[in-house]
């Protein structure tokens, strides 16, 4: 009887596969898992090629995108550059002469994107710091991938702060930068 139970769990965990068209929500994907089922993904890019539509988008972010829907979302982080005295005095402190990036400002947006056309529907932004400790040049403030729940969206940012979107609105539902 255990074999039998173990291998029908087994069976069902081996045939059941999310949808081609499945949201992708969070990290990795619907289960975490880093797995698309989709059986015609292109295996080539170039700047023509294999490219469904371009969006011009401001910021830097390394987040995944996350698909709800036909919206894609993203984050980015708007910086303002600090002048080169401010770098200099705050940069004092740093003795491990890596090449980093030193802001006077820094906004965390979360961008709407409609899957099929590539437009811009919502450009929100969600968290504001003033004088972020400065980062690697090849890293960006918006790194951490946030998740969507039930039409919100989560987002964990370090130190800079955590907050609650909801999607549909566009309004931050709460934010904590304490």
């Amino acid at each position: 009887m255990i074999k039998l139970t173990f291998f029908t769990i087994l069976f069902a965990f081996l045939t059941i596969r999310p949808s081609v068209n499945a949201d992708w929500p969070q990290w990795r994907g619907p289960n975490g898992q880093g797995i698309a089922f989709e059986s015609k993904v292109p295996i080539e890019w170039s700047e023509t090629k294999n490219i469904a539509w371009r969006a011009e988008l401001p910021g830097r972010g390394w987040s995944s995108p996350l698909i709800v829907g036909n919206h894609v979302w993203i984050t980015a982080a708007h910086e303002t550059r600090a002048s080169e005295e401010q770098a200099k005095e705050r940069l004092k402190a740093n003795t491990g002469g890596q090449p980093l990036v030193v802001l006077s400002e820094v906004r965390i947006h979360a961008t709407c994107i409609d899957k099929e056309s590539g437009k811009v529907l919502k450009d929100i932004e969600v968290l504001r710091k003033k004088d972020p400790q400065w980062i690697h040049k090849t890293n960006s403030y918006a790194s951490p991938t946030p998740i969507i729940e039930d039409g919100r969206m989560y987002m964990q940012n370090g130190s800079y702060g955590s907050a609650c979107l909801n999607l549909k609105s566009g309004k931050v539902i709460w934010r904590n930068q304490d």
